[in-house]
């Protein structure tokens, strides 16, 4: 319904009134913990590049929602207007009433966790085991410095990275 992972999408779904917000992270090159579902910005942003490799600042400049549809969140296939928020990002386009420019970019995992400390997290570290060990590292440190280790539940599809991530923050959750 929203750009993925946005603080747009993530503000119009408290909005909405869910609960529970669901999150996959990944380190930048240069060590930020960032809320990005894919190894690349090539399917989401009007950029192309692997996330471990470009720096935060680089990656906060792309437009995550330019291949946004109404109808896909991110089809490269549709007439241009139907890109109903490309350009908003980059000051091309008005933003919706109530946002701004940088409500459509890639986020910190920090100013997420910040901004909803009463709405649970289940997030999903993305990758593997030892490649994205730094990650989980980084989760670790920023959960028990917001004090968040009571609200969050932590994923992997790679078992070794779960229970690394476990063995550095045994007070949450994970999945079996």
């Amino acid at each position: 319904a929203h750009p993925h992972s946005t603080p747009y999408a993530y503000a119009e779904s408290v909005a909405a009134g869910v609960d529970v917000l669901d999150v996959d992270v990944r380190l930048t090159g240069d060590g930020v913990l960032v809320v990005h579902h894919d190894e690349d910005v090539d399917r989401t942003t009007n950029g192309t590049g692997v996330v471990a490799e470009m720096t935060y600042e680089d990656l906060h400049a792309l437009d995550a929602a330019y291949w946004f549809t109404e109808s896909c969140s991110a089809c490269t296939d549709q007439p241009e207007d139907a890109y109903v928020l490309r350009g908003v990002r980059t000051g091309d386009v008005d933003p919706p009433e109530g946002y701004e420019p940088d409500d459509f970019a890639v986020q910190r995992f920090e100013d997420l966790a910040e901004k909803y400390p009463n709405h649970p997290l289940n997030i999903e570290i993305k990758g593997s085991y030892p490649e994205d060990l730094a990650a989980a590292q980084e989760l670790a440190r920023v959960l028990t410095g917001q004090d968040r280790l009571s609200s969050a539940v932590v994923t992997s599809f790679d078992d070794e990275l779960a229970e690394a991530f476990h063995q550095l923050a045994p007070e949450v959750a994970i999945t079996p």
